[in-house]
């Protein structure tokens, strides 16, 4: 009896040790998962709200009015042309200028997120946003083409070339009905595979 008590005894006490190493086990992997899902939530969360506002920025740029408070804080320190049409060009330039400047803003913050994802996540995550830096590229091309048609610098023959290229591109410059706009529509079909894949690192359904 007392061998069977002692031999019993030994069992417990390996029992003992060996569920303390298997609780060590799952609690190192658990928060190793945890961690993991800490990284993912949060790169995921980012990158989403970065891509939001990087949508913002866009329709920003492609909002139709210009508002004299816009203007004086995009020209603000500059000294402005005197003749009427000069001057127009400069600011309408220089809103454009500004208003890049925020989609460039959000770019380069949204960059370090991107990589670190493809870090996380394999080298396919970065190829997601191809889609979106082209619709970005388009509107930049389509911007450009406006304000070089608006420069008075330009002849007649000029502009009326700059004229024929634009109108073999798309009319993106200016935001219209968000249920008719072609721009908006590719975005948000951009976007969508891109959404699925965070919202899943986030523990959401697409």
């Amino acid at each position: 009896m007392a061998n069977c008590l002692e031999n019993f005894a030994n069992i417990v006490t390996a029992a003992a040790a060996l569920g303390g190493v298997v609780a060590a086990w799952f609690g190192l992997f658990t928060w190793k998962a945890q961690a993991l899902w800490n990284d993912d939530s949060g790169v995921a969360k980012a990158i989403l709200v970065l891509l939001y506002k990087h949508n913002d920025a866009l329709k920003n740029v492609r909002h139709i009015a210009i508002w004299n408070d816009e203007i004086d804080e995009a020209t603000k320190n500059q000294e402005l042309p005197k003749d009427q049409r000069l001057r127009r060009f400069h600011e309408t330039s220089a809103v454009y200028n500004a208003r890049w400047k925020r989609v460039q803003a959000v770019r380069a913050e949204l960059y370090p997120f991107i990589i670190e994802g493809q870090a996380l996540w394999g080298n396919e995550f970065k190829g997601y946003f191809s889609n979106l830096w082209k619709l970005e590229h388009e509107l930049a091309n389509v911007v450009r083409l406006h304000l070089e048609q608006m420069d008075p610098d330009h002849d007649h023959q000029t502009r009326k070339e700059l004229a024929e290229i634009r109108k073999k591109k798309r009319d993106l410059l200016y935001l219209t009905d968000e249920a008719e706009d072609d721009f908006i529509a590719d975005y948000e079909l951009a976007l969508q595979p891109i959404e699925d894949v965070l919202r899943q690192k986030l523990g959401r359904k697409k």
